[in-house]
């Protein structure tokens, strides 16, 4: 009675791990998340889990043929050798694929790669690749049991094979001679890492001086010990987040101009300076100074004495000529009164010469009439 017991509790603990067996049988993707190249072909891997002897499994997959193409099913090591159907059936926006996996040589057992679905990334967007267990047959009978579908998400995306793009170099021309520093700087078109030599044609790997990004993509770096009178170059490369770098040096280009001694040299006077006069009009006449610099002759004139220098005759006078014509006829004369004329040179730098003075006597012409 007891061994009858024994047996029989032998058996039903048996049949559990048999139907344990029986209902595992599970399967799924090796991988849930992919990023593809556009143009690409990738591989995704199907597994079993907990197969107990599997004779024939049959798979539906499904996908987005705007974003993939189906390329093939080929047997995996735990079917190997197996005989293999895939057939593609368009739908709409989506595609399914039925792949059926028969065992040649005994039932599957174990965990392993069932399949490898080979696809080829077409275009930019994001597809789900799903597989749905339809049958599973075993040894002596059919089922379908354990996990009875799973996703894989691919993104493909174009890849960024474009090196930024380098302008808006700064500064450019001429700076003033007492510049000593300045910021150099350059604008790209997306995120990059941007490096600057003072050489021409060095690999941006070589590169050892750095232009910190500032907002909306502009590079900036200090440079500093400048002289006056030198032309600076700076050659610049940038790359960006995928690696690409500009294939050619960016140039900015300044220079420093040269210390100009300050003109304080006063030009020579007028020279020949002499006055005519009648009843209407005074005529001034005069030769010009031939300094290469000389802007103008001023003429100054008043019915006070004029003395001093230039800077004052100008500033108590009244200037009634700018020029370089040699005489000056004034018409605005009043018989009665007496006229102080000064002439002085003026040269480009703001210099002006000692000052010529005239006293013109209109009385005595008038009461001759």
């Amino acid at each position: 009675m007891k061994k009858k017991n024994i047996l029989t509790l032998f058996l039903v603990i048996l049949s559990f791990v048999l139907a344990g067996q029986v209902r595992a049988n599970a399967v799924d993707f090796s991988q849930t998340s992919l990023n593809i190249e556009k143009g690409a072909n990738f591989n995704l891997m199907v597994n079993a889990r907990d197969f107990y002897n599997v004779d024939t499994i049959d798979l539906m997959v499904e996908y987005d043929p705007s974003i993939l193409k189906f390329n093939s099913a080929t047997d995996g090591a735990i079917m190997k050798p197996a005989l293999m159907i895939n057939n593609v059936y368009p739908s709409g926006d989506k595609n399914s694929v039925l792949v059926s996996l028969s065992a040649m040589m005994a039932p599957i057992n174990g965990n392993g790669e069932l399949t490898t679905l080979n696809f080829t990334a077409l275009g930019d967007g994001v597809s789900v690749v799903r597989f749905t267990v339809f049958d599973v047959v075993q040894t002596d009978y059919t089922f379908s049991s354990g996990q009875t579908s799973g996703d894989a998400i691919v993104n493909v995306y174009t890849p960024d094979v474009a090196a930024p793009v380098v302008s808006n170099s700064l500064p450019t021309g001429s700076l003033h001679s007492e510049t000593s520093y300045v910021d150099i700087s350059v604008n790209t078109n997306e995120e990059a890492i941007c490096k600057y030599s003072e050489n021409i044609n060095v690999l941006y790997q070589n590169m050892t001086n750095i232009l910190n990004q500032d907002v909306n993509n502009k590079h900036i770096a200090r440079v500093a010990n400048l002289l006056a009178g030198q032309e600076y170059r700076f050659y610049v490369k940038c790359s960006d987040a995928a690696g690409n770098v500009t294939p050619s040096d960016y140039l900015i280009n300044f220079k420093i101009e040269n210390v100009v001694s300050l003109d304080t040299a006063a030009p020579s006077q007028p020279s020949r300076f002499s006055v005519s006069r009648d009843a209407s009009k005074i005529t001034l006449k005069w030769k010009n100074p031939t300094a290469s610099d000389l802007e103008s002759v001023i003429v100054v004139k008043s019915v006070n004495p004029l003395s001093g220098t230039a800077t004052n005759i100008l500033a108590i006078g009244e200037t009634v000529y700018t020029g370089l014509a040699g005489y000056y006829v004034d018409y605005n004369i009043d018989p009665t009164k007496v006229y102080y004329y000064a002439v002085i040179a003026k040269d480009t730098s703001g210099n002006y010469s000692l000052p010529v003075i005239k006293k013109v006597n209109t009385i005595k012409i008038s009461s001759r009439r």
